[in-house]
């Protein structure tokens, strides 16, 4: 009976190990939305930097709204949000090759100089038909980060339908300056009336009184009579 149930036991503890190793890494991954993997994503003075050291060893999908595939040419350094940008040295795969074995390359910068492909690290890829998983390890070192996505941020007082991110990012119909602006016109525009309306009653007023007191002052003309002056018969 003990023996039967051991049996049982393994039987089970393998078929969990099986389910475990034939999962599928187009559902089962993990979702990793930094934005400033993209390329376009240039380190600043006050930027922080990004490191990948503490990375899981599994399988990625980038979802971020700058992009969810990894760049295929070198980045230049102190992109991608880091100091030593990774990317993909080869191409992605199509569906039909499904896993495949990839470098990545560390643009790395040593004593002798900067370095595209530095330093090596040994991933694979798979292509979901629409998106890339990864199946990422840590890097060598820090400050070192994948890279992923080309797009950035939209401008400030623009958005667009990727999550405000390029491509197509445009004025709103109705931005805030247009807003800002109408409430400083109106207030205005009122002020110029009011002085209109009562300024051109007060001008009226004044140009009929004006008249009432010519109309009052004004003399009468001279009554002019004629006299007959009386002749001298000689």
């Amino acid at each position: 009976m003990f023996r039967l149930y051991h049996a049982a036991w393994w039987i089970a503890v393998c078929c969990c190990l099986q389910v475990s190793c034939s999962s599928d890494p187009c559902t089962d991954y993990t979702a990793d939305e930094e934005p400033k993997r993209s390329v376009q994503y240039n380190v600043t003075m006050n930027s922080s930097l990004l490191c990948d050291l503490g990375l899981s060893t599994g399988w990625y999908r980038f979802t971020s709204a700058a992009g969810g595939e990894m760049p295929t040419t070198c980045p230049p350094q102190f992109a991608c949000g880091t100091h030593e940008p990774m990317w993909l040295s080869g191409t992605h795969p199509v569906v039909g090759d499904g896993e495949v074995n990839r470098t990545v390359c560390v643009h790395h910068l040593d004593l002798s100089g900067s370095d595209c492909c530095g330093l090596q690290v040994d991933i694979r890829v798979r292509n979901c038909s629409g998106f890339y998983v990864y199946y990422l390890t840590r890097p060598p070192g820090c400050d070192m980060a994948y890279c992923a996505g080309t797009e950035t941020p939209c401008p400030a007082g623009t958005t667009s339908s990727n999550s405000d991110f390029t491509p197509g990012c445009s004025a709103p119909n109705n931005p805030g300056g247009l807003t800002n602006m109408a409430a400083v016109i109106v207030p205005v525009l009122c002020i110029v009336f009011m002085l209109l309306f009562f300024g051109g009653g007060l001008i009226l007023y004044k140009g009929k009184r004006y008249g009432h007191e010519r109309s009052v002052h004004v003399s009468p003309s001279p009554v002019r009579r004629k006299y007959s002056v009386p002749t001298i018969d000689e």
